[in-house]
């Protein structure tokens, strides 16, 4: 395989790999790596058109780049918020978690205060943030959940009505989002939106497969 050959098909990977990036650095990154390897090959083919498009491309994507980094530099998180992004959502950059986190809600809960009731509409999924909650279903306690869990995502997931009643026992603090903020987020955020349905769908299998039961 001569050298125009194998840049050629190095490129095309690059291009290919390029769109399995949900964070717009890696995507980014990777086109303008995909554009200057399409420029070595038409440097080696002496295909100017090729050269000149891809550099042209290659300065946009690299242009975009930068202002992506500045941007998340720019955002400032707290040591709380750091830790959360971490341990909740591990594949966002600081831009991305500060995008989903900022069109949430938090709320301080008494004790005994409800978040949502069995057989009502639940417009909202939320985030344990500190402290634990009861969940009572069918008249019986069922479970107390802690930092890290969701509620409200079964009623999110399905687009029916809170299958349990979910009370704070003692003081809690969560984080709240609205429902169609959260559908709305997919086109603001893509990256976002995914990883906050990734959450959705670790917390759902973990409470199918009995292993929620109690928040150490």
């Amino acid at each position: 395989m001569d050298a125009g050959t194998l840049s050629l098909n190095i490129a095309y990977v690059f291009y290919v790999g390029s769109s399995l990036f949900r964070s717009p650095v890696k995507l980014r990154a990777a086109l303008v790596a995909t554009s200057a390897v399409f420029i070595v090959y038409g440097l080696i083919a002496t295909i100017w058109s090729v050269v000149w498009w891809n550099l042209a491309f290659g300065l946009s994507h690299a242009l975009q780049l930068g202002r992506t980094v500045r941007d998340q530099r720019r955002v400032q998180l707290s040591d709380s918020e750091e830790l959360l992004r971490d341990q909740l959502f591990p594949g966002l950059d600081r831009l991305e978690f500060f995008t989903l986190w900022s069109l949430g809600v938090e709320r301080e809960l008494a004790d005994g205060q409800s978040i949502c009731r069995e057989g009502e509409p639940q417009g909202t999924v939320a985030v344990i943030l500190a402290g634990e909650v009861v969940v009572h279903q069918g008249g019986r306690t069922v479970t107390t959940m802690g930092q890290g869990r969701l509620v409200g995502e079964r009623t999110f997931v399905s687009g029916g009505v809170a299958n349990a009643d979910v009370g704070a026992q003692g003081a809690v603090r969560i984080r709240e989002w609205d429902q169609e903020k959260l559908a709305a987020l997919s086109s603001l955020n893509p990256a976002a939106a995914a990883a906050f349905r990734d959450l959705i769908g670790r917390d759902l299998a973990a409470k199918l497969t009995g292993r929620v039961t109690r928040s150490e």
